[in-house]
């Protein structure tokens, strides 16, 4: 990593929810209810067998930024959460997932939109643990830092498999060996009193230094 703090601001990132034309919804504002239509929407995205409709709709929730130790941030409405936990029981073969499940599953989200930030560490790092870097959300000029779970990940990113309700990085050590670590997953709940309409920004601080700023556009995030 450079001496300088990056700024990943040159780039607008709309993270606008791409749906086809068969599949009718309002949008809603991170953080709030969802009613019985909107759940149905994203019950018909997960079941969607064909997957085209659950590529467009994952694709508009990554962020890339490709600054290191960054490589993309995952955004986790309510609304999505139905749909990857409709698409994982889809996959498994079991019943589809029902109405009541779906509304379960909102409940236990508290109705909060989190972040998840996946990072790639040099090859050559010295690391014993994920290091003790700072997420920070910026919202019209007032700064907030996150609370955020740690999850290492021992070997590479195994990408093109679902991000699921929680994620499973790739690479899982086996007890007794000295694989390297070499990335890992930061995963929090954003605040729930964000403004959408105003600047969200996620900074990335080792201690004092900056590391990333990555900005969100958050207003149309189903």
């Amino acid at each position: 990593m450079g001496k300088h703090a990056y700024y990943y601001g040159s780039m607008r990132i709309q993270l606008a929810v791409l749906l086809t034309a068969t599949i009718v919804g309002s949008w809603v504002q991170a953080g709030s209810g969802l009613d019985t239509m909107a759940l149905g929407d994203a019950l018909a995205i997960g079941h969607d067998r064909s997957g085209t409709t659950r590529q467009r709709f994952h694709a508009e929730y990554r962020v890339p930024v490709g600054v290191a130790p960054v490589d993309y941030v995952e955004v986790v409405t309510p609304f999505r959460a139905v749909v990857l936990a409709a698409e994982a029981r889809m996959r498994s073969g079991q019943p589809a997932l029902g109405l009541k499940e779906a509304q379960a599953i909102v409940a236990a989200t508290g109705e909060r939109t989190s972040l998840q930030l996946e990072l790639t560490f040099h090859p050559m790092n010295t690391y014993v643990g994920v290091p003790a870097f700072d997420v920070t959300v910026v919202n019209s000029g007032t700064a907030r830092g996150m609370a955020m779970e740690r999850v290492p990940r021992f070997g590479p990113r195994v990408d093109g498999t679902p991000l699921g309700a929680a994620p499973t990085p790739g690479g899982v050590r086996t007890p007794g060996t000295s694989a390297p670590l070499t990335g890992a997953t930061l995963i929090g709940p954003l605040p729930q009193d964000l403004d959408p309409a105003g600047r969200v920004e996620v900074q990335l601080r080792d201690g004092p230094r900056l590391l990333v700023r990555i900005p969100l556009e958050l207003g149309r995030v189903r």
